[in-house]
């Protein structure tokens, strides 16, 4: 039996970039503005901070409560904050959810505690991931999204795994970055109406999966024209996809194919070109990523102004 679920997950949700100064400290103006800019835009239900697109790993505790609060007083109060959590273990997760709720988060990303390699085996049947989620739901009073890996990762939950999680009460939605198409397709005929299904693909594969169906989308590279990101958004949900194709080939494609490529191996993370982006569209007063990741060079700079440019940002 379906119940009512806490939050419902509908339309664009952009993941941040933090744009940290020559300290690699966070530079509040720039990433306030940025959160308030995003807010005003039609569509945009909520913001995902404090993800992979957010460099959470090289965030402190400190920090990643910085960030939400910043989200927090810059965005408007009826639309969402959800916020990234990682932990290997159920009590430092719990800790984590129970801090950003504190910050004023709407709820949280869960990224999968089995994302290393020994662990991955337990991701492969629905008793180690329900079990997980469901003590986690009863020590914290916060929504709970689940992050639903590529399947070439090896860390994804299978359609049986994911109804039963999607029967838990705080889990209200699933950020959905898996690129088997049939899977995907499986999966939210299976999930809708139960859970919010966020589609996640930051490649031409997500006008696919919005054709298949979905409640709205999640994805890091929205950070930049999300405007347009949400018009493509917005005219899918309306099955107007003739126009939503128009928007995608020749607004958002060249943002994939210059700043987002997985044509060749990448120098740099997704976090840095989009930073890089930023900078040249006067968003972002630096691009700087933390250690271990690197900063783009001088031809990954003229690569992603190419697609700014063909895109008609600049």
């Amino acid at each position: 039996m379906s119940r009512t679920k806490k939050i419902k997950l509908k339309g664009l949700y952009p993941a941040p970039s933090v744009p940290f100064d020559k300290n690699l400290k966070i530079i509040k103006k720039d990433f306030s503005q940025h959160i308030s800019s995003m807010g005003k835009i039609k569509g945009v239900g909520g913001i995902a901070v404090n993800g992979h697109q957010g460099e959470m790993l090289s965030l402190s505790p400190a920090e990643r409560q910085k960030v939400i609060e910043i989200a927090r007083d810059n965005f408007p109060a009826k639309k969402l904050v959800i916020s990234g959590v990682a932990a290997p273990s159920i009590p430092e997760m719990v800790q984590q959810i129970k801090e950003a709720k504190s910050a004023g988060a709407d709820g949280v990303l869960v990224i999968p505690p089995f994302d290393y390699m020994p662990r991955r085996i337990l991701a492969r049947s629905w008793h180690a991931p329900v079990s997980f989620f469901s003590e986690i739901a009863e020590k914290v009073d916060l929504p709970l999204v689940i992050f639903q890996y590529p399947y070439a990762s090896g860390n994804w939950y299978d359609t049986e795994t994911m109804v039963r999680l999607a029967e838990i009460d705080q889990v209200v939605g699933v950020k959905h970055a898996i690129r088997h198409l049939e899977l995907y397709a499986e999966q939210y005929e299976a999930l809708k109406g139960k859970i919010s299904v966020l589609a996640a693909r930051d490649a031409p594969g997500l006008l696919s999966k919005m054709m298949i169906g979905a409640d709205g989308v999640c994805i890091g590279i929205s950070n930049i024209a999300t405007e347009h990101w949400s018009k493509f958004v917005e005219l899918c949900l309306n099955h107007q996809f003739n126009e939503a194709r128009e928007v995608f080939m020749y607004r958002l494609m060249p943002l994939i194919t210059h700043v987002w490529s997985e044509r060749v191996p990448r120098r740099v993370t997704y976090s840095a070109s989009t930073k890089e982006a930023l900078v040249q569209l006067g968003v972002f007063s630096s691009g700087l990523v933390k250690p271990p990741e690197l900063n783009v060079n001088d031809k990954e700079r003229q690569e992603i102004r190419l697609g700014l440019t063909k895109a008609g940002l600049l």
